[in-house]
């Protein structure tokens, strides 16, 4: 009998981690927007600094849209964690709320 039951609790122990494993496995997508302080096209990452002042680095960014981008940009990323990495699975220019993304300032009134 102590036999039988400790084989269940054996298997039942294996059953929840292989569980646990797959819920940890999965990715979740997330998403922020900051202003760009850096880039490294070599290396394909962006840091980022969002409105609370919080840093985050995201890595495997496209080329084509590294070309776009510079430093002083607002964007928007979308990306999962994998391996303690952001990996970047999306990233487009924020544009500023009332004028496209390009267009020029407004003059100052009374010039």
């Amino acid at each position: 009998m102590t036999k039988r039951l400790a084989i269940v609790a054996l298997a039942l122990m294996f059953v929840v981690s292989v569980v646990g494993f797959a819920f940890s496995a999965e990715e979740k997508m997330m998403q922020h927007t900051g202003t760009i302080t850096a880039i490294d096209a070599k290396a394909k990452t962006v840091t980022m600094k969002d409105a609370k002042g919080v840093s985050s680095t995201v890595t495997q960014v496209d080329e084509k849209v590294l070309a776009t981008l510079k430093v002083g940009d607002e964007v928007e990323c979308k990306h999962i964690v994998k391996d303690g990495k952001n990996i970047c699975k999306g990233m487009t220019k924020v544009k500023k709320e009332g004028k496209p993304a390009g267009a020029p300032p407004a003059k100052a009134p009374g010039y």
